[in-house]
């Protein structure tokens, strides 16, 4: 549920350090003028996401396998299981200690007979964790359908109908035409996914971790973009 607050005067806001923008939170800091906001939305729950994150990010580490100073390795041997020159003791401390560590880093418990490497589930497990974000500010009210027609009153149907507005028409053949249109927005309902205020704070808790890492750079950034940056190193 989303709470949407009055417009108030300038200077007359009644707004806590909590329900800043994070985005105006930060060029408040960088001492930068914070533009005039006539609308903000506040929601008065948190961690909405917590239990879908954790679930992915423990599939993708689980099966990301354990660090390569953790998996075992002996020359001597073909079979690792029966290897006499590992100490299976002391690798198991350390894998206990590696799931301690995770736990303690990120909150989440892996379970030590799922620890292993699974590239396609670890592939699924990333993508439902980076990916889909995106659908809470899908625009469905303006999504371009296409249809091909072979039947001349099928074609004039959809030209003068008066629920669809035609975006494109193309001739293909003597007997075939490719129609683009879109529907009526007012006849459109946004699609239940669709969240703008989360979808907002996605793309600005994101577009924040790039800026952190710019700031850092200053100068030396070449070039950027949503998920990267090319810089220059810095002399050893």
């Amino acid at each position: 549920m989303i709470e949407i607050t009055r417009c108030y005067e300038n200077n007359d806001m009644p707004i806590e350090s909590e329900d800043y923008d994070i985005h105006l939170e930060t060029v408040r800091d960088d001492h930068t003028d914070v533009p005039e906001a006539d609308i903000f939305a506040q929601l008065p729950k948190k961690d909405l996401f917590s239990g879908y994150i954790n679930m992915f990010l423990k599939i993708k580490q689980e099966c990301s396998g354990y660090p390569s100073d953790l998996n075992p390795s002996c020359t001597s041997c073909d079979n690792l299981d029966t290897c006499c020159h590992i100490d299976w003791v002391s690798l198991e401390q350390k894998r206990t200690e590696y799931i301690k560590a995770y736990k303690q880093h990120e909150n989440i418990t892996l379970e030590a007979n799922k620890i292993s490497k699974n590239p396609g589930l670890r592939y699924v497990a990333k993508q439902c964790l980076v990916n889909l974000w995106g659908k809470f500010a899908e625009n469905t009210l303006e999504r371009v359908q296409t249809v091909v027609l072979h039947d001349p009153t099928i074609f004039c149907d959809y030209l003068y109908d008066g629920t669809k507005n035609v975006k494109y028409i193309e001739i293909l053949n003597d007997e075939t035409v490719l129609v683009q249109y879109t529907d009526r927005q007012c006849l459109v309902t946004s699609a239940p996914h669709v969240n703008v205020a989360i979808g907002a704070f996605t793309a600005a808790y994101g577009s924040l971790k790039v800026y952190e890492y710019l700031d850092r750079l200053n100068d030396r950034v070449l070039y950027f973009d949503t998920d990267s940056i090319i810089f220059t190193e810095t002399n050893r």
